[in-house]
This record gives C-alpha cells, structure tokens and sequence, in this order.
C-alpha cells in the first residue's frame, strides 16, 4: 500500500479555502438516508500542497473504501482499496484524463479486468478474468469504440460467444453475433443495426437442430417467429402486424393447435383454447392467470396453455 507521509485526518484541520489545500487540510462530506434503516457516513479528502493525497470513504462508522492517489510530472494515478486494505483498483492518468492500463482486482487478489486508455478513450483489448485467473472476455476497442472481434468464454476456457463487428457511428454498431454450448457446439446466431436485433435470428438445440428461427426490424419482430420441438415440428408460432399486434400459437408435439394468445401491442388481450370451450368466466380467469405467469417471467407459458387447453 503506497504510505500517507504521516498525514492523518485527525491532525489536519478542516479545509476553508485553497491557501489551507496547499498547508495540508481535510475536506469533510456527510452524509444520511433512509431506506429499510438509517444509513449514515462521511467522505475525508485529505489535502496536501494543492493536491489531493487520499479519499476515505465511510459507512456507519466503518472504512467502506480508500483512494491514494501518487504523482508524476505527467500525471497522477489512483489507487483504490477495499476498507481491509486489499487493492481494489489502479487508473492512472495524463493530462487529467485516463491514459495507460486501468486494472481492477478481485477479493482474492487476482486480476478482474484491465483496460487499455489512451487520451481518456479506451484503445486496445480489454479483458476481463475469473477468479481463478482464466479468461472471461476480450473486447478489442479504437479510439473508443468497439471494433474487430470480441469473444467472451465459459469459465473452463471453451467459448460462450462471440461478437464481429461491422460498423460502428454515432447510432450505434453493426455486428455478427454467435452464442455457443460448452461443448462448442452453436446456440444462437443473429445480427444488430444499430444497437438493435435486425434480420434473421436463429437458436439452436445442442443437437444442431433448430430451436427458434424469427425476424427482426427497427429493434422489433417483423413477420413470423417459429419456435420448433427438438423432433423439427413446430412448438409456437408468432405472427407480427405492423400496428403491433400479433397472435402467439401454442402446438402440440404431433402438429396439433392448442390455443392462441392475442396481443393488442400494449397488453394481452385474450386467451383462447383450439378445442375446449370457455366460458366467458374461465376465460376472463386464465387471462388473468396467464398475464400473472407473463410477469414472474419464471414459468413455462407452453405448459401453461397445455394444461388448460387440453
């Protein structure tokens, strides 16, 4: 850990202007909320020849963080811990903007990320690691945007997806997505404009078989989407109108209907079995249940139409 020189905040009196930053002094922040109970705490700055020598952050009387910071003719660089004292974080900087590696660290000790900056704008590969040290991603940058391929790994090393970027201006980018197994077999394919799904989407069983084929536009459905059995029969189908609507039909293994979900753009609007008759009572009721299902966003919606509609 880089030393104070001896200074200590109990000893430096509270800064009043920028003659007393330049003597050594501390700045004192509190601060108070309330949440689920009363949160309080402070920041000290502490101050030496017109500069900033520490930041202790405090939290109900605990040191939750402590920034040192040492300088160069350059510039400066900030180093960040953990209120125990284990390095948390380094960003050096020129010019007052970053400039060189800024690393982060696990708890452990290990390296998280480090990411290369130039003239404040990220420039180089930026990586990111496990803590037991493997490779979680790399993400190439110039001049601050994302360009080349990035790649992302599964925690045993095999790739969980990659990124090929096409394009990029200021309403986004244009790349070439993959996701993978970790058996490297294929998951998913698609491609985004703009920040945002455009043209064919397509997901895959780890058999290779087709899961889910649709088409986007203008960061929405477009048309058809498909979701398929493993068999290659069709589970569900989505078709897409302009003014939002669409219908959401639910299949049974060997091909056969059992129900449609109506969407008016804003809201569900109905549910309806192929072959059971509803009241209008039980009707209203499982609509009521499937928008309950639609919001945990944790249940089988299949089995759900299954289970009612048969």
């Amino acid at each position: 850990m880089i030393a104070l020189q001896g200074l200590q905040a109990s000893k430096l009196k509270e800064c009043q202007s920028e003659a007393d930053k330049k003597t050594g002094c501390v700045e004192i922040e509190e601060w108070q909320e309330r949440g689920y109970g009363l949160s309080y705490g402070s920041i000290e700055t502490l101050y030496k020849n017109g500069k900033k020598e520490s930041i202790k952050d405090y939290r109900n009387g605990k040191l939750e963080s402590e920034t040192l910071y040492k300088y160069t003719k350059e510039g400066y660089t900030e180093y960040y811990y953990y209120g125990y004292g284990t390095l948390l974080g380094v960003t050096p900087y020129k010019n007052g903007k970053e400039d060189g590696i800024k690393k982060w660290y696990h708890e452990n000790g290990k390296l998280e990320s480090e990411t290369p900056y130039k003239n404040g704008k990220k420039d180089g590969i930026e990586k990111e690691y496990y803590e037991n040290g493997k490779i979680k991603s790399e993400m190439p940058y110039k001049n601050g945007k994302q360009v080349g391929v990035a790649k992302v790994y599964y925690e045993n090393g095999n790739l969980m997806g990659k990124i090929t970027f096409k394009n990029s201006n200021e309403k986004g980018y244009e790349a070439i997505m993959k996701g993978y197994y970790e058996s490297g077999k294929l998951k998913t394919e698609m491609t985004v404009k703009n920040d945002c799904l455009d043209g064919i989407a397509k997901e895959y069983y780890e058999s290779g078989k087709l899961k889910m084929e649709g088409s986007y536009k203008d960061c929405g459905r477009d048309g058809v989407m498909k979701l398929y059995y493993e068999s290659g029969n069709v589970k569900n189908e989505l078709t897409a109108s302009e003014d939002g609507q669409y219908d959401d039909k639910f299949y049974t293994e060997d091909g056969n209907l059992l129900g449609v979900v109506r969407y008016n753009g804003k809201a569900i609007e109905s549910v309806k079995c192929a072959k059971k008759k509803l009241s209008d009572k039980e009707a209203k009721e499982i609509r009521e249940k499937f928008i309950q299902l639609k919001l945990r966003q944790q249940d089988d919606e299949h089995e759900f139409i299954k289970k009612h509609c048969k």
